[in-house]
């Protein structure tokens, strides 16, 4: 959705989560070719949900990280994976975010250290504008000024 891209396109950096299955896998890859094409030198980072294993998620997101160096000579930042467990599904069922209902288990796990990771690294460093104020402006400009939904 048009909204979704313009988010996405405002933000200092895109975090693109998809699972190993190869339709998901062209999604993202469509969704990273799409910021590309809109954004100077975007940071983007992956995050594969739902690897059976570590082995699975790697891969996929080699796959991916290949595919945008070699066709759209980008360097994407694989970030890591979380991994399918029942407590993730019973999270969902629950209504219940998996890291206050299921703290120890291997997603909960997962997305801790993911989230840390993705903290410690932080966004680039951009002078004389905060994030914030970037973020804003750049939604001003995607939007154009023109009013939607009235």
């Amino acid at each position: 959705h048009r909204n979704v891209l313009a988010f996405a396109l405002a933000a200092d950096e895109a975090i693109i989560v998809t699972t190993p299955e190869p339709t998901a896998l062209m999604d993202a890859y469509g969704m990273i070719k799409v910021i590309h094409l809109e954004r100077n030198d975007p940071l983007i980072r992956l995050v594969v949900n739902m690897a059976g294993s570590a082995a699975e998620a790697e891969e996929a997101g080699k796959k991916l990280v290949l595919l945008a160096k070699r066709f759209l000579n980008l360097d994407v930042e694989y970030a890591g994976y979380i991994p399918r467990d029942m407590a993730m599904v019973r999270a969902v069922k629950e209504q219940q975010p998996v890291l206050i209902s299921h703290p120890t288990t291997p997603s909960a796990v997962s997305l801790s250290r993911l989230a840390e990771a993705l903290w410690v690294a932080g966004p680039r460093p951009e002078p004389d504008e905060s994030h914030l104020g970037q973020f804003f402006r750049r939604v001003t400009q995607l939007f154009g000024g023109r009013s939607y939904g009235r």
